[in-house]
């Protein structure tokens, strides 16, 4: 999620972002990821190329679905008949798939034994305790499922400003201002919560491959961990680390990708230290992903667009540009799509890469 800086501010209901980029790879942990191991160029900079795969989100696309853009419709938060269901979606322009409808969609989760996108939609302020956010269930080819699959509006779910979330085994976890929430992958149903105690904006989360979860708190600049028994525990708070944001497990470490700053890191999860991995030629980061090839994709609200970094970290592409407010980004490698909720736009938008 953007933070336009800290504290930041609110014009016409939200001009802040949010961002969780999980595109789960690996296992049944949804958001770790396999692949190439990364080199360590400390401290490099690049500067953003347009690459030969770039597509804008200028007037080509089209609407493929639409929904009420609130989370108050026919919402049942027991499975995946709840909420609107729309026809299925057609393709804009370059291959670009829409789903319009959404309410400030801030992150998006390939749920890969379903094969269905799950999108968090804050649905107001981003920092508001209102008990409104919904979770979307959304096919592939654009089709919403169900708008509101889980509802903060029903009576027994509780759901302020979701944003990050992460998928491990049957469980799907949410991030919602100072707390972390649980639901089922398949019915929706609460499976609890773990409250991180002096929590400011929690907006991204991650797991490794033993079901830790790791959170990212922007507007405290500390990262936490929730081990396998639910207990949360401070995982690093360093001066270096400014607005961290999008959150990625690959081998032993955590990347991350800072909102306050322009730069990438990698902390290493025995010894957590944070090392700067690329330093790139924009700022205001959101969604981190790795990819299978061993690349990464970061989202970027100054650019604005999503960016390629090579496995190395010494090279910089921008496969999609001039798309405004991308939030927490997700991939499907099998269809080769990255998944962009444009946060302020109330859209999500598939991409080929």
């Amino acid at each position: 999620m953007r933070v336009a800086a800290i504290p930041f501010s609110l014009v016409v209901g939200m001009v802040t972002g949010c961002g969780a980029a999980e595109g789960g790879e690996s296992g049944t942990v949804a958001e770790s990821s396999s692949g190439a191991s990364t080199g360590a160029s400390s401290g490099a900079t690049a500067t953003p190329t347009t690459g030969e795969a770039a597509s804008t989100s200028g007037g080509e696309t089209t609407a493929t679905t639409s929904g009420a853009a609130s989370s108050s419709g026919a919402g049942d938060s027991s499975g995946g008949s709840g909420g609107d269901s729309t026809g299925a979606g057609s393709t804009g322009g370059d291959g670009v798939i829409v789903v319009e409808g959404l309410s400030h969609p801030e992150g998006i989760a390939h749920d890969l034994v379903d094969d269905v996108y799950l999108i968090s939609n804050i649905n107001g302020a981003p920092d508001a305790v209102d008990d409104n956010g919904f979770i979307s269930r959304v096919l592939p080819d654009g089709t919403i499922d169900a708008l509101t699959f889980i509802d903060g509006g029903d009576d027994t779910v509780g759901l302020d400003a979701p944003k990050g979330m992460v998928i491990v085994d049957d469980t799907l976890w949410v991030a919602d201002i100072t707390r972390v929430r649980k639901f089922h992958r398949v019915s929706g149903l609460p499976l609890g919560e773990v409250v991180i105690e002096g929590a400011v904006f929690l907006n991204d989360l991650a797991a490794d491959a033993d079901g830790n979860i790791f959170v990212s708190d922007t507007g405290s600049n500390i990262l936490h961990a929730i081990d396998t028994n639910d207990q949360p525990a401070v995982m690093l708070a360093s001066p270096a680390v400014f607005g961290p944001n999008g959150l990625w497990v690959h081998a032993d470490r955590l990347y991350l990708a800072t909102y306050n700053d322009n730069k990438i890191f990698s902390v290493t999860l025995d010894v957590p230290v944070a090392f700067p991995e690329i330093t790139l030629a924009v700022g205001q980061l959101d969604g981190l992903v790795h990819l299978e090839d061993g690349d990464w994709l970061v989202s970027s609200w100054e650019a604005p667009g999503v960016l390629r970094v090579s496995a190395d970290f010494s090279t910089v592409t921008t496969p999609v540009a001039d798309l405004s407010s991308p939030a927490d980004i997700a991939v499907d490698e099998g269809r080769k799509l990255i998944l962009i909720p444009r946060l302020l736009e109330d859209r999500a938008e598939f991409h080929p890469f």
